[in-house]
């Protein structure tokens, strides 16, 4: 009788002979998944948008009317700029900084599109080797455009809002957010604020590793 009890509350799980410390295994990895499907569902709101003309206008100015073609196009259109990103570091001359401004506004503006998935384009960014150049943009005091700050800053806290894996590889860059945070820039406040918050709402381990 309190067996009947039982497979009548537990259901099928129960009939198919899981124990008690099944079950609620079972139920933590449900809610791990419940919790991951959440979060992809959360990443337009996570990511910072470029919703205003006049940072369409910017990006534009790089790459042409991003408003016309498809999402192939589009994809091209970031991976055509990332090379031009990577170049521009390279050569290291006095243009170099325009030049790599101008790519990131594309990229940025990729990335910050309400229709397009961001995740091939943040793998992109990550196969190129690009986070590292972005992290030391952010770092870096000896930048004269801090506009070029703010776009980088601008991308990595899209990456953030990425996977799990992809939001690891941003974790180097949260003792420079932090330190924007006293700053004097407001902009860049406010992506070092959203940044700090994908690292820290990816789970408990990189909440940690913020301080």
């Amino acid at each position: 009788f309190v067996a009947g009890k039982k497979k009548d509350r537990d259901g099928v799980k129960r009939i198919h002979g899981l124990n008690l410390r099944q079950a609620s295994s079972h139920r933590r990895q449900m809610h791990r998944e419940n919790g991951l499907r959440r979060r992809r569902d959360m990443l337009n709101k996570r990511r910072r948008i470029a919703p205003t003309s006049e940072e369409k206008k910017t990006a534009n100015g790089e790459s042409g009317n991003h408003d016309e073609g498809t999402i192939k196009d589009y994809i091209q259109m970031a991976n055509d700029a990332i090379q031009k990103f990577k170049k521009a570091v390279e050569e290291a001359s006095a243009e170099s900084q325009q030049q790599q401004l101008n790519a990131l506004k594309t990229i940025v503006y990729m990335l910050s599109r309400e229709d397009m998935d961001p995740e091939m384009i943040i793998d992109a960014i990550i196969n190129a080797g690009m986070v590292k150049n972005l992290i030391s943009l952010l770092e870096s005091r000896n930048t004269t455009s801090s506009e070029l700050q703010m776009q980088a800053a601008w991308c990595l806290t899209n990456i953030a809002s990425g996977t799990h894996a992809q939001t690891e590889l941003v974790l180097p860059a949260c003792p420079a957010f932090i330190q924007a945070l006293s700053g004097n820039n407001r902009k860049l406040k406010e992506h070092a604020v959203w940044a700090l918050g994908n690292i820290a709402g990816d789970s408990d381990e990189f909440r940690v590793g913020i301080y």
